[in-house]
């Protein structure tokens, strides 16, 4: 049974949905028999959220009956639609009027007391489950119920021994996607303990071709001749994923809007189709210019897709499986082995190790690609996470096109929401492969990292030096480093272009040389050409006058035969 005033939005949309479709009224004793939505620990998160609210403000947040459940339409709706949290009047209300005055024998400030349960309560009562605490042992570690860990001293005749309040060691958690772990509080307090190797990384990249490394954008890639066809396909796969992924949960959350949607496109694709296919991107999320490839599909087979028999819904999951069973196909069949990376999701880009190295375990080759594990591993590269979609669009060499930047921040949330889910169902299956295949957990170098806001990646032993000495958080240091990256790639393409200038230089010389020593060629030939005809012409002169000698003879011996005239 569940109390509707302590679910979270995620659950009340699909509790009172149910309702309307069922039209009746919301039972106590309500079964998810329609849908069904996995429990995660984030559920309790908000319960608790809720019940520190009513302690915190006095107030409740919601109004509920003995059962515990929601009695006013207004505060359902309020609830399916929460929005950005807490509003500013409801934060207000927390610790009003507060004066902790003088607390064993040290003035504490009321303010930032204040500050700290507001943002505390945040946390607890975010919309979304990947943006609230993923823990209780988060929960505990937040400034507003963490003990100090200087504590005054409370006996005058010990002065140099102090006593110290422990920090609490946080329970050892498999994590989710660094995505979701987003959250924040005190910087001295350890997240996760990798010693023993419970906790794994869980991101990672398989493909049927061994990547190679590029000098110009200083990454592994795919090999630009072979795997063409795979990477556009991948890249193709992946657009249509995310598209068909985001409208289902659409159409399921937003069931009335979103067949008012698909009315109102079909109407418009009746005078104008590219207006129309625009609109749908539009609702999806889909920013301007993205999904090119996918919207000509659409366009082609408009009358399939638009129209009194058209089915976008169904013509997508079509699309999508083609593409899905083409790729897999492909995948299969293009190489004898596959190649197991893991990721560095710092700079979402798959590592790999020395291959001189005698030791070298990744990538991990895997013989038998047919294999159950193998296959689940694969089918999870269809949408993973951020950094996995990242990271097919890195590869392909393609990194400006990575797709969660083509989303909105909506839509984001909406891929996210599906990623937590698959990401905690596939950690197993992940886990045990790595337990597998790399007993010692080297993890090809790679560790565990926790940033400023308390966010949790693997990436490099160079990375977690710098993030222990420079506490930013990942995002402020991705959007350094992007700059910086794109500055390296552009140094590099103009390093290379000079090169390739210099040896064009060196040809043109080269060219210029043979020029040369073919007008000097020429020069000589037409020398030897004019003492030619120099030595022809006076060779032909005396013979020319003696010809004309002999002519003239013979004319004045007729001309003697006339009258002499005086």
């Amino acid at each position: 049974e569940e109390s509707t005033g302590f679910v979270p939005p995620e659950f009340a949309r699909i509790i009172f949905e149910e309702d309307e479709d069922d039209g009746t009224e919301h039972s106590q004793q309500h079964p998810l028999n329609k849908k069904e939505l996995i429990a995660h620990r984030t559920f309790d998160i908000w319960s608790y959220g809720v019940l520190m609210y009513h302690m915190l403000t006095g107030e409740p947040l919601f109004n509920y009956d003995t059962m515990d459940n929601l009695t006013d339409e207004v505060d359902k709706v309020k609830l399916m639609n929460w929005g950005d949290g807490l509003t500013p009047t409801q934060l207000d209300e927390v610790l009003e009027g507060y004066n902790p005055g003088n607390v064993v024998g040290k003035q504490v400030d009321a303010d930032e007391i204040i500050d700290n349960a507001k943002d505390f309560l945040r946390k607890c009562l975010m919309e979304c489950p990947e943006d609230r605490f993923q823990s209780m042992s988060q929960v505990l570690s937040h400034p507003f119920l963490r003990k100090e860990e200087k504590v005054e001293e409370e006996e005058e005749e010990k002065p140099t021994t102090p006593i110290v309040t422990p920090t609490p060691s946080p329970t050892k958690e498999v994590p989710l996607s660094p995505s979701a772990q987003i959250f924040t509080h005190d910087s001295s307090v350890e997240m996760v303990n990798v010693d023993d190797g419970h906790v794994k990384p869980t991101c990672f990249y398989i493909t049927p071709y061994k990547l190679q490394w590029d000098d110009v954008s200083c990454k592994l890639v795919l090999p630009p001749n072979d795997a063409t066809e795979y990477s556009k396909l991948t890249l193709e796969l992946q657009e249509w994923s995310v598209l068909h992924t985001i409208l289902t949960l659409l159409e399921k959350e937003e069931e009335s809007m979103f067949k008012e949607m698909i009315t109102c496109i079909n109407q418009t694709a009746v005078t104008d189709k590219v207006k129309a296919v625009k609109d749908l991107f539009d609702y999806a999320g889909i920013l301007e210019g993205s999904f090119l490839a996918v919207q000509q599909m659409i366009l082609q087979n408009a009358n399939i897709f638009f129209g009194e028999y058209g089915d976008p819904m169904k013509y997508l999951s079509e699309e999508l499986t083609k593409r899905k069973q083409k790729w897999i196909e492909m995948h299969n069949s293009s190489t004898d082995h596959g190649f197991f990376y893991l990721v560095d999701e710092a700079n979402r880009v798959p590592i790999a190790e020395n291959d001189n190295d005698a030791d070298c375990i990744y990538p991990i080759t895997i013989e038998n690609k047919n294999s159950e594990q193998y296959q689940t591993l694969l089918s999870y590269m269809e949408l993973s996470s951020f950094e996995m979609i990242g990271v097919v669009a890195s590869v392909s060499n393609n990194s400006s096109t990575e797709i969660f930047s083509c989303l909105n921040e909506k839509s984001q949330r909406t891929i996210l929401r599906v990623v937590v889910l698959a990401e905690t169902q596939m950690q197993q299956t992940l886990s045990d492969f790595l337990e597998e295949h790399d007993s010692h957990n080297t993890f090809a170098g790679l560790c565990c990292i926790s940033d400023q806001k308390r966010t949790s990646f693997w990436s490099t032993q160079t990375m977690k030096e710098y993030f222990d000495k420079d506490h930013r958080s990942l995002d402020l240091w991705r959007e350094t480093n992007v700059t910086k990256n794109e500055l390296v790639q552009t140094k590099n393409v103009l390093q290379n272009t000079h090169k390739e200038l210099e040896t064009t230089e060196k040809e043109l010389e080269n060219v210029k040389s043979r020029l040369n020593e073919e007008e000097n060629k020429n020069t000589e030939l037409q020398e030897k050409v004019q003492r030619l005809e120099s030595t022809i012409k006076k060779q032909t002169k005396p013979r020319n006058e003696g010809a004309a000698t002999t002519q003239a003879v013979p004319e004045a011996e007729s001309a003697g035969c006339g009258c002499f005239i005086m």
